[in-house]
């Protein structure tokens, strides 16, 4: 469990306000935390809540409160206790080892207990929640790394597409049957600067907004992204936005709207029907790191929009850092610097509350009305690439050692309960 104690001092929310007993007042805070607060200086200590008839006696903490002696929900309340959580624990169910060969670039969610996963190794896999392999959708004869699975995303609400690294899109049905290949291709820009290698790997892929046809999807690689029609098999616009990086996510806003990260870079390009050309507005420009090797670029690796907070957006930083963009004001309103190594990805578990994962061998649990993390779940095997909330019980994470030349061991898949975060 995370502490809000020690030497420092944080901030709660005040969520219900029970009654007062005894010159202590009971609160409910931050997820369902229950803690008396008094309104002068005391010692802290433990006191028992009165027992109530059929139900076990519950122990609360006695934390002091600094604030204004009046409470009143939504009202910030400073804290100082050594018991006090702001989240309970994330129990491990299971661990499924060996899932993949190697990294675990991406997971998407097809059925209700049902996922699938997308390796280096270029396997596709489905899963479900019991750890149950359920069927092996792509699994080639070999490994070959120029067929890496670098991309998943939904395509409606039956369908799935997926991405490589040598360029390849391919729809699946939710059951893994496979429907057809797609043809994603485009010209290389004049005057790229990727190496060869790179230049028709698929980055990330992802749906439309638009109103008027199911069968819109987008394709970001190097240097550029592109739109494309799934029935007509052909693209239907494309946007250059470097000579050099890659377009590493894209995220919808309206039918014409998204945002768009190229290498360090959060734009906001729009559309326009009329010429079929995009117009971007930069609106994070993301500074090296200081965690980060000299050689490498500040990269933008993941933009989740955030459950209970309309408009605004968690951001995962190779340089270590998670971001709070918030659109309403086209600004980061809150930045965390705790993890020492890239950060892949931000995934929700529930309102107000998101994780983050890092080659720092962690995962972190972030309270958005905190300043710091709210639980930190370190001794994974290795570097954790990749989240997955698959409902409000389960918790998928996927994590690889650092060095596969070293272990016998690979890529697993663990399984929390994450119902008392």
């Amino acid at each position: 469990m995370a502490s809000i104690s020690g030497s420092g001092i944080r901030i709660g929310y005040v969520e219900e306000l029970d009654r007062v007993t005894g010159g202590l007042l009971d609160l409910r805070i931050q997820g369902g935390s229950t803690a008396k607060l008094a309104p002068t200086e005391g010692k802290e200590e433990v006191k028992e809540k009165p027992k109530d008839e059929g139900k076990e006696e519950k122990k609360f903490p006695l934390v002091t409160l600094k604030a204004p002696a009046k409470v009143a929900p939504g009202m910030p309340v400073v804290l100082e206790p050594s018991a006090f959580r702001t989240v309970g624990v994330a129990k491990k169910l299971l661990i499924v080892k060996n899932a993949h060969q190697d990294d675990i670039h991406a997971m998407l969610q097809v059925g209700a207990d049902t996922f699938v996963t997308g390796s280096k190794d270029g396997a596709l896999k489905m899963w479900n929640t019991a750890g149950k392999l359920a069927r092996e959708v792509w699994n080639p004869e070999k490994i070959d790394y120029r067929e890496w699975i670098t991309a998943l995303a939904p395509f409606g609400a039956t369908r799935w597409i997926s991405g490589t690294r040598n360029g390849y899109v391919d729809l699946w049905k939710n059951n893994g049957e496979h429907i057809k290949s797609l043809n994603a291709t485009v010209e290389v820009p004049h005057g790229a600067k990727c190496k060869p290698r790179n230049l028709e790997r698929i980055n990330c892929l992802g749906e439309t907004c638009a109103t008027d046809s199911t069968s819109l999807y987008y394709v970001g690689r190097a240097t550029q992204f592109s739109t494309h029609h799934a029935d007509k098999d052909k693209a239907v616009n494309t946007c250059v936005t470097s000579s050099n990086d890659w377009v590493y996510c894209i995220t919808p806003l309206t039918d014409r709207k998204i945002m768009v990260v190229t290498g360090a870079t959060l734009d906001i390009v729009t559309h326009n029907p009329k010429t079929n050309r995009w117009t971007k507005s930069a609106l994070i420009v993301e500074k090296r790191s200081k965690l980060i090797a000299a050689h490498q670029r500040p990269f933008i690796s993941g933009v989740t929009a955030l459950d209970g907070k309309p408009g605004v957006y968690g951001i995962a930083v190779f340089g270590g850092s998670v971001h709070m963009l918030d659109l309403n004001v086209q600004k980061v309103v809150t930045t965390y610097k705790e993890h020492t190594q890239r950060v892949w990805q931000v995934e929700n578990i529930r309102p107000q509350i998101f994780a983050s994962c890092s080659d720092d061998h962690t995962i972190k649990i972030w309270d958005a009305r905190l300043s710091e993390s709210a639980l930190t779940i370190a001794g994974n095997i290795g570097r954790v690439s990749t989240l997955l909330r698959m409902s409000d019980v389960f918790l998928v994470s996927g994590a690889c050692p650092d060095d596969l030349r070293t272990t016998s061991a690979r890529a697993q898949l663990d399984i929390w309960d994450i119902r008392a975060l």
